[in-house]
């Protein structure tokens, strides 16, 4: 097929028809390249374990139950309450016939003797 033009220019050679182009997507997805080469992900979290200058040291809870030690060798417990049952009374007060308001009053502050 010979394409004619009008005016000075003659006629020109057969053209080659266009070959479809592939589309090329200009925001083509490109993985980030690190300078030092392929390098893994380091968590600023991660799990160290502790090292000692002693060696390995088993884990001391702060907490953890301690028998109470006193100086004065096994105490019996003593009532936030005071002395004020008959297993506490002194002996004298008790056979004295000493009532229990009475030994509370001693005792216990702002316990009235008059109930």
């Amino acid at each position: 097929m010979y394409l004619t033009a009008p005016g000075p220019c003659g006629p020109t050679g057969p053209m080659a028809p266009v070959a479809p182009v592939a589309p090329v997507s200009p925001l083509r997805p490109v993985a980030p390249v690190s300078p030092l080469g392929p390098v893994a992900p380091v968590s600023p979290l991660r799990p160290v374990a502790p090292v000692s200058p002693l060696g390995p040291v088993a884990p001391v809870s702060p907490l953890r139950p301690v028998a109470p030690v006193s100086p004065l060798g096994p105490v019996a417990p003593v009532s936030p309450l005071g002395p004020c049952g008959p297993t506490v009374m002194p002996r004298a007060e008790f056979c004295s016939g000493a009532g229990p308001v009475e030994t509370l009053s001693k005792y216990v502050p702002g316990v009235s003797r008059r109930l």
